[in-house]
C-alpha cells in the first residue's frame, strides 16, 4: 500500500534521480523551528515544528470550515526517553503518553532529519538543477522528476546545502499544479525551552508507535512513573502519534445523552476513485443518539490519523445520517489504498467499522 507522504517521496528518490554528486548530506541541525503548510493527509493543515536536540514539538492545526470544526493538537517527542506526549490544545481530550521508537518525527511532517536519505537517493543519478531560488528566505535548488507512467512530474525545492525538502509540487501532464507541502518560515535559533517540557499527569498508554504508525491501546494497564500500574479501562482503538485520542465503544461520559450506535453506510460516489488528483470521497455514516446532544467526531484514516472533524447536533433522540467529504492528494499515475472510520469522542466514545477506499489518479 502506498500513501501520499514524504515516505513515498523518499521511495521515488531511492530508485533513481540525483541533483548532487555528494554521497552524504551534511549533518542536519540539532536546533530549528519552522511553520509549514501541508496537504498530504489533511488539506490545508498547518504544521509548527520546534526541535532542540532530543526533543521536538509538533503542532497540527486545521482551521474550522465547511467540512468540520477544525483541530489543534500538539505532540511532544522525547527521543532520548522514547516517549511521545499528545496534548489536545482545545482541552477536549486528556493528555496521553506512549512509547515512541523512532529517532525522528514522521518525515511527512518534518523533512529535515530525512536529508541524508534524500541525498543518498539523489546520488544515484545527476539530473540538472533547473535553477536556484530563495524560497521564503531559504536558499534552494529546484529539480523535477517524471512520473513513472509519463503522465506528470514532481517538482522539488531542496535546501541548497542540506538537501531537505522545502516545497513539493505535483504537476499533471496538462500543467495543473498542486502543492503538497511548503516550509514558509525557518529558523535555526534555539526554540523556547518551555515548549519542550514534558507535561505532567498524562494518561500512560500500552503499546508503542513510531514514524510509520504502530499499535496503541488507550486505557490498557501500563507501568506509571511512580512504579504503580494504571487502572485497566475498556480497550480502545489503535492510535498513531499526533492524532486526537481514539474512541472506545461504550465508554460513557455522565450527565448527557449518549450515542448508542454508529454504522458505516458506505462511500460515494465510488469507493474506487479513478480520475485526476486529488481523489475525492464522501464517507457516509448513520448515528443514533438517545437524546439532545452535540455529537463531536473525527474521521480517522488507515494510518490512524485524523482526516476530518466536526460536530453534529441532535435536538432530540433519533438517528441521523452524516456525510464527511475527504480529498486525498494522490500523485498522478499512483495507486493508493486507504480507509476511513468515524470515531465519536463526545458526549461518549464509540466508533464505526472502517470503510475501505482506493484511488488510481491520472491526468485531468
Amino acid at each position: 500500500m502506498r500513501t501520499v507522504s514524504a515516505l513515498l517521496f523518499l521511495a521515488i528518490l531511492a530508485r533513481g534521480p540525483a541533483a548532487s554528486s555528494q554521497a552524504q548530506a551534511p549533518r542536519p541541525p540539532e536546533t530549528y523551528s519552522f511553520t509549514e503548510t501541508n496537504s498530504m493527509m489533511v488539506e490545508g493543515m498547518t504544521i509548527k515544528i520546534a526541535r532542540d536536540g532530543s526533543r521536538e514539538s509538533m503542532e497540527q492545526i486545521v482551521a474550522p470550515g465547511a467540512n468540520g470544526s477544525g483541530m489543534h493538537v500538539r505532540a511532544l517527542y522525547d527521543f532520548a526517553a522514547h516517549k511521545v506526549y499528545t496534548i489536545d490544545v482545545a482541552g477536549v481530550h486528556p493528555c496521553t503518553v506512549v512509547t515512541y521508537t523512532s529517532p525522528n518525527v514522521p518525515p511527512i511532517y518534518d523533512p529535515i532529519p530525512g536529508a541524508a536519505e534524500i541525498t543518498a537517493g539523489l546520488a544515484k543519478d545527476k539530473p540538472p538543477v533547473l535553477r536556484t531560488e530563495t524560497l521564503n528566505g531559504i536558499p534552494t535548488k529546484v529539480i523535477e522528476m517524471p512520473d513513472a507512467d509519463g503522465n506528470g512530474k514532481t517538482r522539488l525545492w531542496l535546501e541548497e546545502k542540506l538537501n531537505f525538502q522545502v516545497k513539493w509540487v505535483t504537476v499533471a501532464k496538462d500543467g495543473h499544479e498542486q502543492t503538497q507541502m511548503e516550509i514558509r518560515a525557518l529558523s535555526y535559533a534555539k526554540p523556547p525551552a518551555d515548549l519542550l517540557v514534558p507535561p505532567q499527569n498524562c494518561e500512560a498508554l500500552a503499546g508503542e508507535t513510531n514514524a510509520n504508525g504502530g499499535h496503541v491501546e488507550m486505557g490498557s494497564p501500563v507501568a506509571t512513573a511512580a512504579g504503580t500500574r494504571a487502572q485497566a479501562l475498556p480497550r480502545r482503538a489503535p492510535q498513531a502519534a499526533g492524532a486526537p485520542p481514539a474512541a472506545a465503544a461504550g465508554q460513557r461520559m455522565p450527565g448527557s445523552a449518549q450515542v448508542t450506535e454508529v454504522r458505516a453506510l458506505g462511500v460515494g460516489p465510488d469507493s474506487h476513485y479513478a480520475g485526476p488528483s486529488p481523489a475525492a470521497f464522501e464517507f457516509k455514516f448513520s448515528i443514533t443518539a438517545s437524546g439532545p446532544a452535540d455529537i463531536k467526531y473525527i474521521l480517522v484514516n488507515q494510518a490512524d490519523r485524523v482526516s476530518a472533524s466536526g460536530t453534529l447536533t441532535f435536538d432530540a433522540a433519533g438517528t441521523k445520517e452524516l456525510t464527511v467529504p475527504v480529498k486525498v492528494g494522490v500523485p498522478n499515475g499512483t495507486h493508493w489504498d486507504g480507509s476511513g472510520k468515524l470515531q465519536i469522542y463526545a458526549p461518549n466514545k464509540i466508533e464505526s467499522e472502517p470503510v475501505k477506499v482506493s484511488a488510481d489518479c491520472r491526468k485531468q
